[in-house]
């Protein structure tokens, strides 16, 4: 199983959008996990996602109560101690910030864990449908 990290982000709605972000802007992130699907040679193996978080945001570095309108996850790191080497105990996550500044967290693994959902199994899940899944967790 592999973890990834991605983002969703709001487009503008109208062109006197009070926000001046011109390829959109809210951006929120993921934590998700793919593996192979079985039933496939080495040649055609395919990915299917396995476990998927809820969107969230990286706290503000100038307002901690806040975030940023806009922000990128661009680097995934796992830190795994010296007496476990199954699991890490840690990630860092390195991000870009309004599209001028640069950001690092670093976050427990176990937190992370905490977050995954499984997906659905029978049902197929392209990057289509991860909307919707995360969507059904709001109502």
């Amino acid at each position: 199983e592999h973890l990834g990290i991605g983002h969703f982000h709001r487009e503008r709605r109208w062109a006197n959008d009070a926000i001046d972000a011109q390829y959109g802007h809210h951006y929120t992130h993921a934590f998700f996990t793919i593996n192979a699907a079985a039933n496939h040679s080495e040649d055609e193996r395919r990915y299917m996602l396995r476990r998927i978080s809820q969107e969230f945001m990286f706290p503000s570095q100038h307002t901690p109560n806040d975030a940023d309108i806009i922000q990128f996850a661009s680097g995934l790191e796992a830190i795994w101690d010296d007496d476990d080497t199954s699991l890490p105990s840690k990630l860092i996550i390195s991000y870009g910030i309004n599209d001028c500044e640069a950001g690092v967290v670093v976050v427990d693994w176990k937190v992370v864990e905490s977050l995954l959902r499984v997906v659905e199994s029978q049902r197929k899940m392209e990057v289509r449908h991860v909307l919707e899944f995360v969507e059904g967790w709001k109502k």
